[in-house]
């Protein structure tokens, strides 16, 4: 019992950041403000296919029959992807007053 206390403990730890050493990790709003994406499955399906994707953030609660295409193209052209704690924060981050269930960030164009 002691062990998966400190377990538990030693992740909280690491999650939040407050370990020394550690800089401040942005909040997912933070992180969406300085990218150029694409909000939507269509939309994100074009980044991917014009090979301007730098990564794909997929909402955990985004259902698999509608995201399970873009994963696997995703999985083909080796571009990673992330995974949002739901649709409804996704959207909220990437400023719409919507879920979103995917996002593709571009890549930089420097």
């Amino acid at each position: 019992m002691f062990a998966t206390f400190f377990v538990f403990m030693f992740l909280n730890v690491f999650r939040s950041g407050h370990h020394s050493g550690a800089r401040r990790s942005q909040t997912l709003p933070e992180q969406m403000k300085q990218y150029k994406k694409t909000i939507g499955l269509k939309q994100t399906l074009k980044l991917l296919e014009s090979n301007g994707a730098q990564k794909v953030i997929i909402a955990a609660d985004a259902d698999e029959k509608v995201v399970g295409r873009l994963r696997d193209a995703c999985t083909l052209k080796g571009i990673p992807v992330e995974a949002a704690e739901s649709m409804k924060i996704l959207g909220k981050a990437c400023g719409i007053d919507v879920g979103a269930a995917v996002v593709g960030v571009a890549k930089d164009e420097n």
